[in-house]
């Protein structure tokens, strides 16, 4: 069963963005409170407890007591990643977009990462696939590894590239 468990899709709703919004007037443009809201949460009211990370968590979970336990089939993304993005009125938000961009170009959207890597791994599923492995990053969203052919490295690309390596094939199947 493919699955796409991004992370973060709530962050560009219409619904928080005045909270978005206001972390963009923080001393650091807002990347604190972005952070502290994908790996901790508890920043903005009715969204699942744990922050944008744990509520990714929590989907493959249910895709694992629904899918793998109660009937023996495999789990694989077909996208995956981030979804740090505006949606409907906010994907004109050029504050908001700011946040966002920087966001994905930070070290911590590498450890970001990293966390979700080892989560999906850890449920013991199998192929995840990142939805792009280059891509402009901009209003539309900040998708790609890398934003350019050409460019050395990112932290997202980084974090992908040290899982592989130190994870070359863990799943049933895998040879």
């Amino acid at each position: 069963v493919g699955i796409a468990p991004y992370f973060g899709g709530y962050l560009g709703g219409s619904d928080n963005q005045a909270i978005v919004e206001a972390w963009t007037h923080e001393p650091d443009g807002g990347m604190d409170s972005l952070f502290e809201e994908i790996t901790n949460g508890g920043l903005i009211p009715g969204v699942p407890a744990g922050g944008a990370l744990q509520e990714a968590i929590d989907v493959m979970q249910d895709y694992r007591d629904a899918i793998v336990v109660n009937r023996g089939l495999d789990v694989v993304s077909y996208e995956a990643g981030q979804h740090l993005v505006g949606v409907g009125p906010v994907v004109d938000n050029a504050a908001i977009t700011e946040l966002f961009v920087a966001a994905n170009r930070s070290a911590r959207m590498g450890s970001a990462y990293g966390l979700y890597f080892a989560a999906w791994r850890g449920m013991g599923f199998g192929i995840l696939t990142h939805y792009s492995n280059v891509a402009h990053f901009n209003k539309w969203g900040s998708w790609g590894l890398k934003e350019h052919h050409y460019q050395a490295s990112t932290p997202k690309y980084l974090e992908a590239k040290s899982f592989v390596r130190d994870n070359p094939c863990w799943w049933t199947g895998c040879e």
